[in-house]
């Protein structure tokens, strides 16, 4: 197993936008600061080049606008808001992809969370096949 940690809100995908008849990624700053991250965390390991399954957990903030009651049982309660665990989940296969693993064909399997938590993050484990 392998473990990669990404502080800050976590992000979804969004669609390529258009002007005229040029496509163009409006995430492509943050898609470089998520590979820099994983570079640095996976110093010294290659990308995986066999079969993996994923587990990501994206730790969502806690609304300041909610009561406080609620606020101080929120932490590991399930996020059922936007944005969708799909396209947070797409997000990270569009950064990742070339940098943790090869190419994403290799992956076989994915498990995905979102929970409210103090500090919002997203965690990533890599299983390799034999695991």
């Amino acid at each position: 197993m392998f473990t990669l940690e990404f502080q800050g809100k976590p992000i979804a995908w969004k669609r390529a936008r258009r002007r005229g008849k040029r496509y163009f990624d409006t995430q492509l700053e943050d898609k470089i600061k998520y590979q820099m991250v994983a570079k640095l965390q996976m110093e010294g390991v290659e990308a995986f080049i066999n079969p993996i399954s994923l587990f990501f957990r994206f730790n969502m903030p806690i609304p300041p606008s909610r009561p406080k009651k609620w606020r101080q049982n929120a932490p590991g309660m399930g996020h059922v808001f936007t944005p969708d665990l799909d396209n947070l989940v797409k997000f990270m296969g569009d950064a990742l992809n070339g940098i943790v693993w090869e190419d994403d064909k290799l992956i076989y399997e994915i498990k995905a969370q979102k929970i409210y938590a103090e500090k919002p993050s997203t965690l990533l484990e890599v299983y390799a096949y034999d695991e």
